[in-house]
């Protein structure tokens, strides 16, 4: 099935303005570090896969997947999108559930809660000024291969790791996708 949302160049709808664009984004994105930061701290990964078989697990996450994909692309009513949107972020937080049980529940969850901090300053200043993150886009998303071409050397090659490059990467990716598209 083609994808008619990613194609579509006309509405019948009224445009919203860029920064309007940008903070709704923005707000998507949070709602999906929120509902994956409570998976996270209130969901028992270990009681999740002794109470489901891992095949019923792994079937649903994909039909969910499939279900939201299908329902973001058939419909052209926000409601219905966003819906189709938590088909696939619910299921996906309980994979990555799943596989960041392994570490500390707090570090994860700082993780998500940093994410989340970036993510709302990006958007707030996509926001306030759309135009500027326009004209950067294409040097923020040769800084983003560089910085990681140059963490993976670092890390594979040499057997160093800064934080401050995962801080970088983190901006610089929040900073292209709340770019304004208009």
């Amino acid at each position: 099935m083609e994808s008619n949302v990613f194609n579509r160049t006309t509405t019948n709808a009224e445009l919203i303005s860029a920064s309007q664009y940008n903070l709704a984004i923005g707000i998507v994105l949070c709602w999906g570090f929120l509902v994956n930061w409570l998976i996270v701290v209130n969901v028992d990964p270990f009681a999740l896969l002794r109470s489901v078989s891992i095949w019923v697990l792994l079937i649903g996450y994909i039909a969910s997947c499939f279900f939201g994909v299908y329902l973001f692309n058939s419909s052209d009513k926000p409601l219905v999108s966003f819906i189709g949107y938590n088909f696939v972020v619910v299921p996906f937080g309980l994979i990555v559930n799943i596989v960041v049980s392994q570490y500390d529940r707090a570090i994860v969850s700082d993780a998500i809660r940093i994410t989340a901090g970036v993510t709302i300053i990006m958007m707030i200043l996509g926001s306030l000024f759309p135009n500027f993150f326009k004209k950067i886009v294409g040097a923020l998303t040769v800084a983003l291969l560089a910085v990681i071409v140059i963490e993976l050397i670092q890390v594979y090659f040499l057997g160093i790791h800064h934080d401050w490059i995962d801080w970088a990467v983190a901006a610089t990716r929040l900073a292209i996708c709340l770019r304004g598209t208009r």
